[in-house]
Order: structure tokens, then sequence, then C-alpha cells
């Protein structure tokens, strides 16, 4: 009896997770990455530590700049070259978010510095500021300006408390996207 209730749990607990992971892959293909992200990470709060639920929902939350997450989901993608890539990207965009910050705030020299690219912006960033591809506006302003393409990428740092990096992407006078990192 106990047997038959334990196998019929590990089935329902299975059917589950393919039912949860079902229904992230089809948000993420609509373009739901905050809620792939939120449901990812309650899922892995939960308890469920499957690879590729894990890396779907680390790609999510990458795309909502939800970067500090990455680093709690990378540490379990270890069993498959596919998996570990994935968990080097999720720890290059942790790296160059804080060097980038400790750039802006604290004025480290980064120049030479090589990662890996992506097509983050953090990657694109970092990949400008590393060779020294920017220009610093202004005096006493922490404010850098990246042209990339026809895109312009301005850096800045927040007023508020804690400080927030702040990248503004334009594409002539019209505001992209603005990302803040902290």
């Amino acid at each position: 009896m106990i047997r038959i209730f334990i196998i019929t749990l590990l089935v329902l607990v299975s059917a589950s997770q393919a039912e949860i992971a079902e229904k992230l892959v089809s948000q993420y293909k609509a373009g739901k990455y905050r809620s792939v992200c939120n449901k990812g990470m309650s899922a892995y709060y939960s308890g469920k530590r499957d690879e590729h639920l894990l890396a779907l929902t680390g790609m999510a939350c990458a795309k909502i700049d939800s970067i500090n997450i990455l680093g709690s989901l990378q540490r379990h993608l270890v069993n498959s070259p596919a998996m570990r890539n994935s968990a080097t990207y999720f720890s290059t965009l942790l790296l160059q978010k804080r060097l980038i910050y400790q750039f802006m705030l604290d004025d480290i020299n980064i120049t030479n510095l090589q990662l890996p690219k992506n097509e983050h912006i953090l990657s694109t960033v970092f990949e400008h500021l590393s060779l020294g591809d920017f220009k610093r506006l202004g005096g006493e302003t922490k404010m850098i300006k990246i042209t990339e393409g026809e895109k312009i990428i301005f850096l800045s740092i927040s007023d508020d408390k804690p400080v927030r990096v702040l990248v503004d992407e334009y594409k002539g006078a019209s505001l992209l996207q603005r990302h803040w990192y902290q």
C-alpha cells in the first residue's frame, strides 16, 4: 500500500513539474519573461531543481534585468555542456554588472579586461568600457556616452540610495529602454 502511494506521488510530482515546465516554455515563447522569471524562481525556492527549468528561468530573468537571481541558478547547471554554457552566461552577466557598477562608482580600471561577449546590454556596455570606446560627458557628472551602431547608450548614476547605475538606450532622440543595476 505504501509502495503504491509513493509511486503515485512520484508520478504526480513528475507530471506537475512537466506541467510547470510546459507553461513556462509557452510563456517564454510569448515573451512573458517577467512571469517566467517569477514563476520559475517560485518553483526554485520550493525545491524544484530541474536544470532545463532553471536555465529557462535564468534566461527570462536576464531578459528583464533580474541579474542578481542568476547567481543562485547558475550553480545548479552542471550536468551537460549546454547547462554549463548557461551557467557561464549567467556568471558573466553577474561579473559584468558588478564591474560596470564599480567602474561608475569607484573609478576602477577595467581597461583590457576580457569576458565572453553576448547579446545582453551589459555585455555591450562592458565591451565598450574595457576597450576605452566611450566618451565622458560633463566635468563632475558621472555620465558616459557609448555609440553602438545606430544606438546611443548613456550611463549615469542615480541620486537615490542605494545608488544605481542607469543604462539608457536611445535610437535618435527616442528612448528605447532604461535598465538599472545595483
